[in-house]
């Protein structure tokens, strides 16, 4: 009576077991999650934390990032650091990439007051279908893991009526981010919140004070008074200093609206350019131009977006506690 019982106890407690001892294949895990470029990926569980001496100090990039595209990630880690692990809550499966190591549009190690930055290249998904929580640690030489530092990634789903426009770029310099409303209100360094509630959240590298960052973001969130006005918007990008880099400059911008009501009546979307140490601040780019419209049923979709093309939003919680003002230097403005 009692021998069939036993079996099924045993056979239960075994195939829990094989579950639990079985990793996450490379494959799985970058389309249901995201790939690191030049990242070695390990299909184990994240390793535990056992010292505060390796906290992670700064993380920065795109706010705004459309499935199956990349986000430029700098992180910043105490000098004691020699690898970042990057993984998913929960889950098993996790990169990891030498201090140091740059992304394929990133330019050298960038050093701050304290710490050492490093340029991440992080491509998401194209099966990513809900939230999830990317999982930053630092790790020394002798395997020591720091805190983990979590990053919410929110889904964002067609119809909820939130605009962004990101701008990132490759050099240690200056490039500012321009939005001019329908209404004719200029959104960028000078003028940083629009009465319709559009936000630039970061002046990345203001007046050459170099924070490693290297993008900008415009966005209207979805809350009470902010509007996505109707008509025609038009974004402009320029090289406010070159900070004494001689190289030239690529950038890319890309436009989200994620109902996407989006008709260009100019350029691109996404628009990828160079700007040649020569441009400065008079040398204002206009990259594209766009038409919102209330009407759905007018819209043209911008090239390269499918209709119902999902975003994802990564809510960075130290993008304003980098070591650099959020007044403007005087020559700036």
């Amino acid at each position: 009576m009692f021998l069939p019982l036993i079996l099924l106890a045993i056979f239960t407690f075994s195939c829990s077991s094989d579950d639990d001892k079985e990793d996450t294949s490379q494959a799985d895990f970058e389309n249901e999650y995201f790939k690191v470029l030049d990242g070695e990926f390990s299909s184990a569980d994240l390793p535990g934390s056992n010292t505060s001496d390796l906290d992670i100090i700064g993380l920065f990039g795109n706010s705004t990032v459309l499935a199956g595209g990349s986000n430029p990630i700098t992180v910043v880690t105490p000098d004691n650091a020699t690898k970042i692990i990057v993984g998913v809550q929960g889950r098993k499966g996790h990169f990891i990439i030498p201090v140091g190591n740059q992304a394929r549009n990133a330019n050298g190690m960038t050093t701050l007051s304290s710490g050492v930055s490093s340029s991440l290249s992080l491509l998401i998904g194209n099966d990513v279908d809900d939230d999830f929580v990317i999982s930053f640690a630092a790790q020394s030489s002798n395997g020591n893991v720091g805190s983990y530092y979590e990053l919410e990634v929110n889904y964002l789903e067609a119809g909820t009526g939130k605009l962004h426009v990101s701008l990132s770029w490759n050099q240690e310099n200056d490039v500012d981010l321009h939005l001019i409303e329908p209404n004719g209100e200029e959104i960028y360094f000078g003028n940083r919140q629009s009465n319709n509630g559009g936000n630039l959240d970061i002046d990345s590298n203001a007046a050459c004070s170099i924070d490693g960052i290297k993008n900008e973001n415009i966005y209207y969130e979805d809350e009470p008074g902010v509007i996505v006005e109707a008509g025609e918007y038009e974004v402009l990008v320029n090289l406010w200093s070159s900070c004494s880099i001689t190289e030239p400059t690529d950038f890319i911008v890309t436009v989200y609206y994620s109902d996407g009501q989006i008709a260009l009546t100019e350029g691109q979307n996404p628009y990828s350019g160079v700007l040649i140490p020569g441009d400065n601040n008079s040398d204002m780019r206009s990259i594209m131009k766009f038409n919102i419209s209330g009407n759905s049923t007018s819209a043209v979709r911008s090239q390269q977006q499918q209709e119902g093309q999902p975003a994802f939003q990564f809510k960075f919680k130290d993008q304003d506690k980098v070591e650099r003002s959020k007044v403007l230097s005087p020559q700036k403005m």
